[in-house]
């Protein structure tokens, strides 16, 4: 069996095992509840891994990581629930060698953000699939910091920029028991354009897609 089919195979087997969880619960008072929320997923604009050969490089490596998150939200009612976040939109190490020296640069992305939960109420109260639509406001911080080795010298250059910028999506959360929840969520990051240019960029606008797990506490 290839690994392209072992991959479907698991993946199909979390889901039916995922569903059955979460068809053994049924949905609880939210309201006063607050969670922790933890979210991996990747940008849309991310190109993982690329090497490339041009006239005059020996060789140029670069590497688009994928987004990460943490959340922290409290249901001021069973359908609303505001948040807090703070992660990586984007992250990237990009090292280019030529006949003339070493160029290495490292940028990420950082969100701040504050927003709002709604929950449509498409499924019963009784249910565990909980869909919603999310927007956030806040600040996006860029971190940018390359050096460039060569036969004159060694020269670093460091610069942190922010903008203003907000979030809309939407997703699914599906409660596995008293505690625990498992996430799906797809948004759309805008922000103004930076002051300066980072890494060739002057925002970094894009569809972000993830999966969470959080913890539920407090409440009733």
């Amino acid at each position: 069996m290839g690994d392209g089919m072992k991959l479907i195979k698991i993946g199909t087997m979390t889901l039916v095992l995922i569903c059955f969880l979460a068809s053994t619960i049924t949905a609880a008072d939210m309201k006063g509840k607050s969670r922790i929320e933890l979210m991996g997923g990747f940008w849309s604009g991310s190109n993982q891994g690329q090497v490339e050969i041009s006239p005059g490089v020996v060789s140029g490596v670069s590497y688009n990581g994928g987004s990460a998150g943490l959340k922290l939200s409290h249901y001021v009612q069973n359908d609303v629930a505001l948040f807090i976040s703070a992660g990586v939109l984007h992250s990237s190490v990009e090292t280019r060698v030529s006949a003339t020296g070493v160029f290495s640069e490292t940028v990420s992305v950082i969100p701040l953000l504050l927003g709002i939960r709604y929950y449509l109420g498409i499924t019963s109260h009784e249910s565990s699939w909980n869909p919603y639509l999310s927007a956030g406001l806040g600040t996006f911080i860029a971190d940018q910091v390359s050096g460039d080795v060569s036969n004159t010298g060694v020269f670093t250059e460091s610069k942190t920029l922010s903008t203003f910028g907000g979030q809309a999506g939407a997703g699914i959360d599906i409660r596995l028991n008293r505690f625990l929840m498992l996430g799906f969520v797809a948004s759309y990051n805008v922000m103004s354009d930076f002051a300066q240019r980072i890494a060739n960029r002057d925002n970094y606008n894009g569809g972000e897609f993830g999966v969470s797990i959080s913890y539920l506490f407090g409440g009733n």
